[in-house]
């Protein structure tokens, strides 16, 4: 029975240090908004000469102006920032944000 517990603790240690390793694993990117794809989960960032490609996780907040928006309320050109993780080599964004004038 004690070794039940001992596995059990171990367990839940080992959880919980790879659970909160992979919070620290998020990117942040900024550019110009591109484009949304058909699909309205996929949009395209400009990073100065370069287009780079996220889908939007499950979870994913999008803030214009601090409210929450949705990802075709946003604007080609609008400047952006975009946390993100790349989960099977793909960009997945978690958040959005944009401040207009």
């Amino acid at each position: 029975m004690k070794k039940l517990h001992i596995s059990l603790l171990v367990l839940f240690a080992l959880t919980l240090i790879f659970g909160l390793a992979g919070v620290g694993l998020a990117d942040e990117a900024k550019g110009k908004f591109k484009e949304a794809l058909a699909d309205k989960e996929t949009f395209v960032v400009t990073q100065g000469d370069q287009d780079q490609t996220y889908k939007l996780g499950d979870k994913a907040k999008i803030l214009i102006n601090d409210r929450e928006s949705a990802l075709t309320d946003l604007k080609a050109g609008d400047n952006v920032t975009v946390t993100w993780q790349l989960q099977n080599d793909r960009r997945i964004a978690s958040m959005i944000t944009c401040k207009r004038d």
